[in-house]
């Protein structure tokens, strides 16, 4: 019997992936409610948690962006800490394709 494996990219990747030999491709979905994290595993997760991870800067015209200026650890951390599903919400495809392959 082959062992099914799961290979997860983040939203950013632009490649062409297929199946082959038991190791099925998946690559999230861009979080579009995320516009602080806009690329990598950190998109998956809402605006709100990142409050304490991010600086404001005035552009010219004053327009204010935030940017993240967490190290990944420092979130990773902060993430882990929470112990709360609700983080995870946007991961729910991942886990439903998952599941499916062990139908």
């Amino acid at each position: 019997m082959i062992q099914k494996v799961v290979f997860v990219w983040d939203c950013d990747v632009s490649l062409n992936l297929q199946e082959a030999n038991g190791t099925y491709p998946y690559i999230l979905d861009r979080n579009e409610g995320n516009n602080i994290a806009s690329k990598g595993i950190e998109n998956m997760f809402s605006e709100e948690l990142f409050s304490g991870f991010t600086n404001t800067i005035t552009r010219s015209k004053d327009i204010q962006k935030l940017i993240l200026i967490a190290v990944e650890k420092d979130f990773t951390d902060f993430i882990l800490s929470r112990n709360d599903l609700d983080d995870f919400i946007k991961f729910k495809p991942l886990f439903t394709y998952i599941n499916s392959l062990s139908d």
